[in-house]
């Protein structure tokens, strides 16, 4: 039985515009711990406040696909597997989130208009947080804490290669996560201590930002 030419024709167009059509882009968004929540009246009488400020990254990090770095020195943008929302943002409110669990005697602000005077601040650069041919997640930066007087007080470097569970890019943003928990961990951790140690300097004008 002969095909009549306009079904074959038909046939031809939709093959094409299968093949044509691009897949839709996996979104990604990092594990956000839940915000620890502080009653107003506590809020209001809270010894000491610190600000979240804005996050700072790599140019090659400021894409919207997922970056993995395929070999010493090179690096892939990926194309169908993309951060849901800009990664600065991922990262400032996973910051933010996890710092008001961790450090529940002291008022976290995600920015500087809505803290009070003198309030310490937190700044965090990234210069890695991508994946690795070897199996890794990679996050990497810097980290600077600044006083209310605005004197820097504490700033460390960060390292933190976590294997990936498995292959594929939902197990590289579960182990970004994870070092990126391991990190502001340590963070919280080192805040906490310089508010007990100056808690009672107010003699010398010592105040992490008293609301």
């Amino acid at each position: 039985m002969r095909r009549s030419p306009i079904i074959l024709v038909a046939v031809a167009f939709i093959l094409s515009a299968c093949a044509t059509t691009p897949h839709q882009p996996w979104l990604y968004s990092l594990t956000t711990p839940p915000a620890g929540t502080t009653p107003p009246s506590e809020a209001r009488v809270a010894r000491k406040a610190l600000i979240v400020n804005q996050i700072y990254a790599a140019e090659f990090l400021q894409h919207s696909g997922i970056v993995y770095k395929t070999a010493p020195n090179r690096l892939s943008v990926a194309r169908q597997h993309r951060w849901a929302a800009p990664l600065t943002v991922q990262l400032h409110q996973y910051i933010y989130n996890r710092l008001t669990t961790q450090l529940p005697s002291i008022a976290v602000y995600p920015n500087i208009s809505s803290a009070p005077l003198k309030a310490w601040q937190l700044t965090v650069e990234f210069n890695s947080f991508h994946g690795r041919f070897d199996g890794k997640a990679v996050v990497a930066g810097s980290w600077r804490l600044r006083n209310g007087n605005g004197d820097v007080v504490a700033q460390s470097s960060f390292k933190q290669d976590t294997p990936l569970a498995e292959d594929g890019y939902e197990a590289l943003v579960a182990a970004l996560s994870k070092g990126l928990a391991r990190v502001t961990d340590s963070i919280a951790s080192t805040i906490h201590e310089l508010s007990l140690e100056r808690a009672d300097e107010t003699t010398q004008g010592v105040n992490i930002g008293a609301p």
